[in-house]
């Protein structure tokens, strides 16, 4: 006596074990589309609301800029300085504004702009010396968090772009925008 399946032609057989497999296979690809979106919510850009495209508040506005485009808003730098980085090529010059502002250059163009703890204007909403869980409850939840630092994600411009907020204690202390392809 032949088994159920042996008792089906084989295209009736390949028919039936791809419906088995299609109906099985879109039941796990439901629960992993839900898991994905779910993880995806954490890895988050910063809205526009937050990050004020293009006003003043935009200190990321900087990056890709040249060096005209940085002298007709910025005016000249108080200081202009190179900084070694791990290696030769990771080399840059940095110019440094009155505000306490920085602009580092690669090949003439901003890839990475640094506010220090002395910073006075609006930073996403925030100013230097807030309380770590101010910032938190401002931004939400970082693309990466440590003890000392956290890393937002901003919106992309042909490019990744990140910001990284370094704490002294509990207090906002320095933040750095950044090519993230850099």
């Amino acid at each position: 006596m032949k088994s159920f399946l042996g008792r089906i032609k084989p295209v009736m057989r390949y028919a039936l074990f791809l419906t088995f497999f299609l109906s099985v296979f879109s039941l796990h690809a439901e629960n992993f589309n839900a898991q994905l979106e779910e993880d995806l919510l954490q890895f988050r850009v910063l809205t526009p609301s937050l990050t004020e495209t293009g006003s003043p508040a935009d200190q990321s506005r900087y990056l890709g800029y040249t060096p005209d485009q940085a002298f007709a808003e910025l005016g000249a730098p108080l200081e202009i300085y190179p900084e070694r980085g791990k290696d030769s090529t990771a080399d840059t010059v940095v110019f440094y504004y009155g505000n306490h502002l920085y602009l580092y250059w690669y090949g003439n163009r901003v890839w990475q702009i640094r506010a220090d703890r002395r910073y006075e204007e609006s930073l996403f909403q925030l100013f230097m010396n807030a309380e770590k869980q101010q910032v938190l409850d401002t931004l939400g939840v970082p693309f990466y968090s440590d003890t000392d630092s956290v890393i937002y994600r901003l919106p992309d411009r042909g490019y990744p772009v990140k910001m990284r907020l370094f704490f002294n204690g509990s207090r906002l202390s320095d933040l750095y925008i950044y090519r993230g392809d850099f």
